[in-house]
């Protein structure tokens, strides 16, 4: 017998930690979490950025995006591919070009990651590592070397 939660988790940005982890504990069933599942799409906030929800959530089982390979406890949690409404189909046009074959602009990767990377990208040019401004004014804003970059 699994119990979803019948509180709204789906997005950390939109939730009250210490309220929210508080509310699960008057669960009628909750035992520490034992036997529930939990849902969450976009874990952490800024400027951590967690891989998981920083919720207080004992021994509940996560279906969510953005595990890494710390968080994510195999054989327990559930990995779901991260929906955006953005997200355009791609055309099977094999004579296009790109400049990159690979992008990687994530907040708060590991150091270890981000140096193999960086190695990686030294070497080939299909891939582009961006990361944060020496001066940030938004933490989400990515540069390359010195320089902002649009795309």
């Amino acid at each position: 017998c699994v119990f979803v939660v019948s509180i709204d988790t789906l997005n950390q940005n939109r939730i009250k930690i210490k309220e929210a982890s508080q509310a699960l504990t008057l669960l009628p069933f909750w035992s520490n979490g034992d036997n529930h599942l939990i849902f969450n799409m976009v874990a952490g906030a800024a400027p951590e950025y967690n891989t998981v929800v920083d919720l207080a959530i004992g021994n509940a089982m996560v279906a969510g995006a953005g595990f890494d390979s710390w968080s994510y406890r195999v054989s327990f949690d559930v990995s779901l591919p991260l929906f955006s409404t953005k997200a355009v189909p791609l055309r099977a046009d094999s004579n296009t070009k790109r400049k990159w074959l690979i992008i990687s602009s994530q907040l708060n990767i590991n150091s270890e990651y981000t140096s193999e990377l960086l190695e990686l990208a030294s070497d080939h040019s299909e891939l582009l590592v961006l990361q944060p401004c020496e001066t940030p004014v938004n933490k989400s804003v990515r540069c390359v070397g010195q320089s902002r970059t649009y795309f």
